[in-house]
Order: structure tokens, then C-alpha cells, then sequence
């Protein structure tokens, strides 16, 4: 019997817990349970059955005492249940056996066993394992607790830094954005809202260098408004604002190549640069110009020559070169634009490099 091999210990009791004993044999509950509750600790005594698998997983006991006889005992298996299941894998386990046979042992610390008591039972040997597997348990449960509380404390201070890092990236997206505003902004002419004087520079001056290497065409053209001092004493400098934007839009949907440029070249003129452009392209641009100013029909009762408004033009195309500067093109331009003036107006006249 259980009993012939129990000795008991006549240490005081110890701290509570909650603790399953759990065989087939009902002498060896009885004894252990009696034995437990003397020290304190609160006891339940269960069986193999499926049913008692249920009431660990709803109520889980501090410590589990499995009682066994043999290989084919189904404690082996019971233990390895438990162990399978994340919701009591970490109950510790220790196995109680009359035999004290290597193979049972084997078995026990494979099936997930913390340890392995055979007899004499000794109440003192007991406890104090009972003891030191309660004490590895809550050890484990407090550093998890610790693992997961840090791990709580790494995911909100990683959250915090994806949304500073969010936050500064947006702000940088934001910035961009603005920088790209107001680049787009300085190098357009407030007024008409196509390219300024100074992008105009920059551009003739880039596409000079690129005609130069390409050995490519480049054609200019400056425009005037015929007679404008005199639409803005008649119509007011209101009417003559938006006269001025309509015929900048009217120029920028005359030129259809993304590498043509309209700028407001000062006051009343314009200029139209067109890259990869001999003269007979630049005559071409120049006549679409004229037609879509005449569908215009914009009145200009003041016109010395029409009563309405329209554009006088010079034109030069010319193979840029290095040892010339793209101012070369604006003075020739400009002369040809005085040339139509002469001519009588809305009119464009052309030079062109033979």
C-alpha cells in the first residue's frame, strides 16, 4: 500500500495553492490529498477521464500531481494533452510512481513532465518539490508577465515612432509639395499664367545649349499686341488684363509639343520657343497663332488697323552654336517683329538661317 512507503514531515504548513491530483487508483489520491491539505494548499483530486481534461482547461490548477504505474498508463498521455494545449502548457506537472524504472521516467520528461517522484514517498521530499516547481512557475508567469508588459511597452513605442515617422513624412511630402508650388509659381507670370521672363531666359538658354549638341533647329517668336495702349485707355486696364490672359491662353493652345514653351516676354509681347524647329514649322505655328487670335473676336474699337484685336510677329529659326549666345535669336526675332510693325500690322514676318 501507499502508505507502508509515506513518511511524514513534521514541517509547518506552506503557502496556498491550487493543486490537481490526478490518477486511478483512489488510496493514493486519498493519501496525497490528505496529505496537501494539511500544508494549506487546496486540493483536487481527478481522474483520467475526459470530462476531468475539461475541468482543467476551465479552472486551472498552480500545480498538477499525476500519479502512474506503468508504460502503458494513461497519465503518459493525459500529461501530453495538457502540454499540447497553450491554455495549460504551462502547469507544471509531477509525476508520482511506486516504480522507479528509467523507461517511466523517459516517458514522463518526454510527455512534458517537470519531475519525476518515486518512493519511499517522503512528505519533506515532497514539499519542498512541490514547492520549487510552484516557485519556477510563478518565477515564469512573473517574467512573462514582465516579457509582456515590455512587449506592450516596445509596440506602443514602435506605433508612436511610425506615426512620428508618418507624420514627418507627410510634413516632408507637404514641404516638397509647397517647394514645388512655389518653384511653379516663380517661374510663372502671375498675370497669364504661362512662363515669366526669367523662366523664358532659362529655358531659351537650356534648349539653345541642347539644339547646339543635337545639331537641331531652334525657332523663336516674339509677339506684340497691335495697338495695346490704346485697348487699356478704352476698355480700362481690367479689360486689358484679361484681354492679355486670353491671348496667352490662345498661344499655349497653338503650340501642341510638350517641349514648346509660351512666356510673357514683357507688357504686351510674347514669346514662343520651338525646339527641333525649322522655319517652315515655326511659319506653320505662326499661322495657327493668327487664325485662332482672329476667332478670338475680341472688340478693339481703337485699332488703327481692325476693330478688333490683334498680334504683330517675328520669327527666326536658326542651328544654334557655341560661340553664340541666345540673345543672337531674341534680337533677330525682335527685328523681324519691328519689320511686321512696318509692314502694318498683324502680320508676322521671318528670318531664317539659309
Amino acid at each position: 500500500m501507499y502508505t507502508s512507503m509515506y513518511t511524514r514531515s513534521s514541517e509547518a504548513p506552506t503557502e496556498s495553492a491550487d493543486i490537481a491530483i490526478v490518477g486511478d487508483r483512489s488510496d493514493y489520491l486519498h493519501l496525497f490529498a490528505s496529505m496537501l491539505s494539511e500544508r494549506g494548499y487546496t486540493i483536487r483530486t481527478l481522474t483520467y477521464a475526459q470530462s476531468e481534461i475539461q475541468e482543467i482547461h476551465s479552472k486551472k490548477p498552480d500545480l498538477i500531481l499525476l500519479e502512474i504505474e506503468d508504460l502503458e498508463n494513461s497519465g503518459y498521455r493525459f500529461c501530453s494533452h495538457l502540454k499540447a494545449s497553450e491554455k495549460t502548457r504551462d502547469i507544471p506537472i509531477i509525476f508520482i510512481s511506486t516504480f522507479d524504472n528509467p523507461a517511466n521516467k523517459v516517458m514522463a520528461f518526454n510527455a512534458g513532465g517537470a519531475d519525476y517522484i518515486t518512493q519511499p514517498f517522503l512528505e519533506s521530499e515532497i514539499l519542498i518539490r512541490i514547492k520549487n516547481q510552484l516557485t519556477i512557475a510563478r518565477l515564469n508567469q512573473r517574467l512573462n508577465q514582465q516579457l509582456s508588459q515590455q512587449t506592450q511597452q516596445l509596440l506602443a513605442e514602435n506605433a508612436k515612432l511610425q506615426r512620428e515617422v508618418q507624420d514627418r513624412q507627410k510634413a516632408l511630402l507637404d514641404l516638397q509639395d509647397s517647394i514645388l508650388q512655389l518653384q511653379h509659381l516663380v517661374t510663372l507670370d502671375e498675370l497669364t499664367g504661362v512662363a515669366n521672363r526669367r523662366q523664358f531666359d532659362r529655358l531659351l538658354a537650356q534648349e539653345w545649349r541642347r539644339c547646339c549638341r543635337e545639331k537641331q533647329c531652334l525657332s523663336l517668336i516674339l509677339c506684340d499686341v497691335d495697338f495695346f495702349k490704346a485697348y487699356n485707355d478704352t476698355y480700362g486696364h481690367v479689360e486689358g488684363d484679361f484681354c492679355l490672359r486670353t491671348i496667352a491662353q490662345t498661344l499655349a493652345q497653338a503650340v501642341r509639343r510638350a517641349g514648346d514653351v509660351v512666356a510673357r516676354y514683357g507688357g504686351e509681347e510674347f514669346a514662343v520657343i520651338l525646339p527641333n524647329t525649322e522655319h517652315q514649322g515655326a511659319i506653320d505655328v505662326a499661322s495657327r497663332i493668327h487664325q485662332a487670335i482672329a476667332q478670338l473676336q475680341l472688340p478693339h474699337t481703337h485699332s488703327q488697323i481692325s476693330d478688333r484685336v490683334t498680334l504683330s510677329m517675328g520669327l527666326v529659326s536658326q542651328f544654334p552654336v557655341l560661340d553664340l549666345l541666345p540673345s543672337v535669336a531674341i534680337v533677330r526675332a525682335d527685328r523681324q517683329l519691328y519689320a511686321a510693325k512696318a509692314k502694318g500690322r498683324n502680320c508676322y514676318c521671318v528670318d531664317a538661317e539659309d
